[in-house]
């Protein structure tokens, strides 16, 4: 089994960052449950697990506020955008493949 560790970062450290989440649904929310997706947001005091899309178009939305920088077009962006540049992130910082096909839950890495 892989996890996260501690990474001393108080920002962008894994595990504060799931406390953080968890906190914070456990303090806006009338009731949690085990079914209850750690990526949610809340809405009128209870859960709603981040979609995809939704996830994409604030993507599409930052991309295109960057456009002029980047050059990239927003269309180019999406939800499934991030597994992929976690997998290259991790490859580029010389981790091992298998590991990394681990952590991102694809074995065609």
């Amino acid at each position: 089994m892989i996890a996260h560790g501690r990474s001393g970062d108080d920002l962008c450290c894994p595990v504060l960052a799931v406390a953080r989440q968890l906190v914070l649904l456990r303090q806006n929310c009338d009731r949690l449950d085990l079914l209850t997706k750690l990526a949610s947001y809340v809405k009128d005091r209870k859960p709603v697990a981040l979609q995809a899309k939704a996830f994409t178009d604030v993507i599409r939305l930052h991309a295109a506020l960057c456009h002029h920088l980047t050059g990239v077009p927003p269309k180019d962006y999406s939800a499934r955008s991030l597994r992929a540049g976690s997998a290259m992130a991790l490859l580029a910082g010389k981790c091992d493949s298998n590991v990394i096909k681990l952590q991102i839950g694809r074995a065609h890495v």
